[in-house]
């Protein structure tokens, strides 16, 4: 089974410190949190009362982790699937692009290519 240990060193690697690029709409990033995921999910970690740009600034790898795992990896059942490769692709896809884009593509790919139908349970369940 793929494990999380194996996945966030690589992620955080990748993904980096902080950046505000004006390009970018997910605005405020470090370590690949966007603001908005932060606002949701972390806290106002410089205690003015605001989860802001400044927040991400502060953020840490643990923090960073913290999100990688409890919104993304658990939320795609990562622990669950067997290969290492195919549980980081889907991850990643997710943390790159939202969680219901990707489970969304993945679902509509599956659908069309025969290998679930949306009465059926998948395999394992």
């Amino acid at each position: 089974m793929a494990k999380f240990e194996n996945f966030a060193g690589k992620l955080l690697r990748l993904e980096g410190g902080y950046v505000n690029h004006p390009l970018d709409k997910g605005g405020p990033t470090k370590y690949g949190v966007i603001l908005s995921v932060w606002k949701e999910h972390g806290h106002d970690k410089d205690g003015d009362g605001d989860i802001d740009a400044e927040d991400i600034k502060k953020l840490t790898e643990e923090d960073a982790r913290y999100i990688a795992k409890k919104i993304f990896w658990d939320y795609f059942l990562a622990d669950h699937i067997s290969n290492e490769s195919v549980a980081e692709f889907i991850v990643d896809w997710g943390y790159n692009s939202g969680r219901k884009t990707r489970l969304r593509s993945f679902s509509d790919w599956s659908m069309r290519s025969g290998r679930y139908r949306r009465d059926s349970n998948p395999p394992g369940h």
